[in-house]
């Protein structure tokens, strides 16, 4: 019983792994779209790749977060704002961590037994980071002066309506009523 609860779990979290990565999936398409940048869709799915694909195989673990560590870097280089280069920074040294973590624990037949806090939640530490480098390049500034410019546009139409008007007289006539009594 105790096993297929264990089964059940894995799968579960195998379930929402998958769901993360077509999350972020969409999230890096329409941000290259958007920033006219290839390169990070790019990264993206060839760190994906490394992982799911029987080609890469042959490589050790910490090899493959080499790789990744390597990807992350060249993207670091072509990045213009402080903001996206500190996210990217962030990516880069949890890779370079899991470097570390990899080399030194390894997947040899007894690392099941002992893993790190880090090691037993990647798929998140990851998720996270990329939802942090994505939202690195979203500028708030802007949102928040569009969000402002509509709700001018909606005073200002509704200030020149006499429905408008008619509608404000009657509140503040009943608000009136209600104050007196």
């Amino acid at each position: 019983m105790i096993e297929l609860l264990h089964l059940w779990q894995l799968q579960s979290v195998n379930v929402a792994a998958e769901q993360n990565v077509n999350s972020l999936l969409i999230a890096y398409v329409i941000l290259s779209l958007i920033i006219n940048r290839p390169a990070l869709l790019l990264v993206y799915l060839s760190s994906e790749m490394l992982y799911q694909l029987s080609v890469f195989d042959f490589l050790l673990e910490w090899q493959l977060f080499a790789i990744e560590c390597i990807m992350y870097s060249y993207v670091f280089t072509t990045l213009t704002s402080i903001k996206s280069k500190s996210a990217c920074a962030v990516l880069f040294s949890i890779a370079l961590y899991f470097i570390y973590d990899a080399h030194k624990y390894g997947a040899t037949e007894n690392y099941e037994g002992y893993q790190t806090i880090l090691y037993k939640n990647i798929e998140c530490i990851f998720t996270c980071a990329h939802i942090i480098f994505i939202s690195s390049f979203v500028s708030i500034e802007r949102i928040r002066n569009n969000i402002r410019n509509f709700v001018n546009s909606i005073g200002r139409i509704a200030l020149n309506s006499d429905y408008m008007f008619f509608c404000w007289y009657n509140i503040y006539k009943i608000q009136s009523t209600k104050q007196k009594t």
